[in-house]
């Protein structure tokens, strides 16, 4: 759509916005143009401007105006998703991820290979994520039934939404694929012999347990050298997760950069559904609030959706200090905060 005094400027204006609607669908990306917050503006501006060249030629399938000099077209345009790819993998490297999600590995290793190699891909993965502050989840530290789920993600090594989505309370992300490690013999390499070679592979999924959906897909192939043939499969597969992360992350990143992201509240404390009309329109007031999809009660207990610019950190910042309704936040991970309504007049009363 576009909207100006002048025809032919309304008409250009509803193309470009058509244009970048249809590098947003091809990318997985909802460019806003409203302002945002810090991040969501550097998304916005960066991802426009890495990937504008990269829709080819349009063609108008069709075209109305309607009163103020507002147009509206639909157009069609092939989207070079492989060039946008590469921008974005750019694009990834600017951007940090939101509010220090946690993450579990559930990574097939290499069959039948030393245990040295088996460990590669886990331990250079938990190496990487650490150095972006993500926080590494042991899969020994939940629940016998989440291990399970875990293990059962492992051992397909794809995504299964059920599993994942069981996993929501105790992680944000899983990554979820296998590691494969071929040795190639020894070889002659730079005019020099004694050196053994292996190739390698990183087949991984990044999922989110909140909704099931997988944020990155990426097959990531290495190759290594060495003097010894087991440590060469080792670099080779530490190489392949590198290059994995390199890609993969920063779909991920994108991802969980979006402007408004749903957090889960659960309430205890609610005795009434007044009590929780209350506590959405305190939510609502907030500045970042955009909107309360859902909500639950079963007293005492209730459970709020809400759609919000920014971090957990922001948000569970903004209830604690807002004073229409008395509360206190017991705990917020990545994606879910736990409160509770406190007795009493509202703050300010």
């Amino acid at each position: 759509m576009g909207a100006h005094e002048n025809k032919a400027r309304a008409r250009d204006e509803a193309i470009n916005n058509a244009r970048e609607a249809a590098l947003a669908e091809g990318v997985g990306l909802f460019v806003r143009s409203e302002v945002q917050t810090e991040n969501s503006r550097l998304l916005s501006s960066k991802v426009y401007t890495l990937t504008q060249g990269f829709v080819g030629a349009h063609e108008v399938l069709s075209e109305k105006w309607e009163p103020d000099n507002v147009c509206r077209v639909t157009i069609k345009a092939p989207v070079f998703l492989g060039k946008v790819a590469d921008a974005l993998v750019a694009l990834g490297d600017q951007l940090r991820l939101v509010g220090n999600p946690r993450v579990v590995l559930a990574i097939q290793p290499p069959a039948g290979a030393p245990q040295l190699v088996r460990g590669a891909a886990e331990g250079t993965l938990r190496q990487l994520l650490k150095e972006q502050r993500v926080n590494v989840v042991e899969a020994a530290t939940l629940s016998q039934e989440k291990q399970r789920r875990v293990q059962n993600l492992r051992r397909l090594g794809e995504p299964e939404a059920a599993d994942a989505l069981e996993l929501m309370n105790d992680v944000d992300l899983v990554l979820t694929g296998s590691a494969s490690a071929v040795p190639q013999g020894e070889v002659t390499a730079y005019g020099l012999k004694g050196r053994f070679s292996s190739r390698a592979a990183a087949d991984l999924r990044a999922v989110c347990t909140a909704t099931g959906q997988v944020l990155a897909s990426y097959r990531a192939n290495a190759a290594a050298t060495h003097l010894n043939q087991e440590a060469a499969s080792e670099i080779a597969l530490s190489n392949a997760v590198r290059e994995w992360m390199a890609r993969g992350l920063g779909a991920v990143k994108l991802a969980l950069c979006e402007p408004a992201q749903c957090y889960q509240l659960t309430v205890a404390g609610a005795e009434s559904t007044a009590a929780v009309d209350r506590l959405v329109d305190a939510l609502l007031a907030t500045r970042f609030a955009r909107e309360v999809p859902r909500r639950a009660f079963n007293a005492p207990v209730a459970e709020v959706d809400v759609l919000y610019v920014g971090p957990v950190d922001s948000l569970r910042t903004e209830l604690e200090e807002q004073e229409a309704v008395p509360l206190q936040v017991k705990e917020a991970t990545w994606r879910t905060l736990t409160l509770r309504l406190l007795p009493g007049q509202s703050k300010g009363g």
